[in-house]
């Protein structure tokens, strides 16, 4: 201010501030218009869930008597595969009575509850160990020759592993139409990607054909690989990183909040 007088310039105190507080304001009314219209152009992220392995490894597990005979076979075939691929858990079937469900519905029994529904999603599932752990299901939903590829994804989830197609760094794998995400309602929660799972210094590569993984066609998603453009298979079978993901969760008996 001295240098400006003493050179017989005005002093430009007054102006500069006035033009600081306009370019504030003007900054401020910009980004409340900006932000929202970023904000809805970016796809939706949320937080992993804490996730608590099954202790040992060993999942009790009790059927409602509302599942018969032959699917009771067809989800202990499933729950065999992931014991006999991974080899470091265990299923054991508890007998369902009156009282333990009461138990159940209090939190203290921590068995896994697995029954038939009527939704129009083929399996909602529990994640890890806990309280109230439930595996519902609807055979009607699903053909016959995927019975068991549905089934083996909702015992990933009751094992504690999350979907790979929300994996944070996704986007660098496939795409979702967001015209879809804008549609899919309830559902968005199985589609939104995380924010902080896989940890980036602790991430597994990319597993287009996990068990975990949506196919193209699920709620008519239309998926599709970045590298290739080609859409996304039902995967039929464990992928050998599932195996992977499942030992380090389990083998470890480390008990981690994002399902590997």
């Amino acid at each position: 201010m001295m240098q400006s007088l003493a050179s017989g310039h005005e002093p430009r105190i007054r102006n500069s501030g006035f033009a600081n507080i306009s370019g504030f304001l003007l900054a401020l009314a910009l980004a409340f218009v900006l932000l929202p219209l970023a904000e809805a152009s970016e796809k939706p992220r949320h937080p992993a869930p804490f996730i608590a392995a099954w202790p040992g490894g060993r999942v009790t597990y009790r059927f409602d008597r509302n599942v018969d005979e032959t699917e009771r076979a067809a989800i202990r075939k499933a729950m065999d595969e992931w014991s006999a691929r991974t080899g470091c858990v265990t299923f054991a079937e508890a007998r369902e009575v009156a009282a333990e469900r009461v138990l159940w519905l209090f939190g203290l029994d921590t068995s896994l509850l697995i029954r038939r529904s009527a939704s129009m999603a083929f399996g909602r599932t529990t994640l890890g160990s806990g309280k109230r752990r439930l595996l519902e299901f609807n055979p009607a939903v699903v053909p016959a020759d995927q019975l068991t590829a549905s089934l083996l994804h909702e015992l990933g989830h009751v094992l504690g592993l999350l979907h790979e197609h929300q994996r944070r760094d996704r986007d660098l794998y496939i795409r979702i139409p967001q015209g879809f995400l804008d549609k899919a309602g309830g559902r968005l929660q199985d589609y939104a990607a995380y924010d902080d799972w896989p940890p980036q210094d602790d991430a597994l590569p990319y597993d287009y054909a996990s068990i975990m993984h949506y196919s193209s066609n699920v709620d008519g998603n239309g998926m599709v690989r970045l590298d290739t453009g080609a859409f996304i298979p039902e995967a039929r079978d464990l992928s050998p990183l599932d195996i992977v993901k499942v030992k380090r969760i389990y083998e470890t008996s480390i008990h981690t909040p994002v399902g590997i």
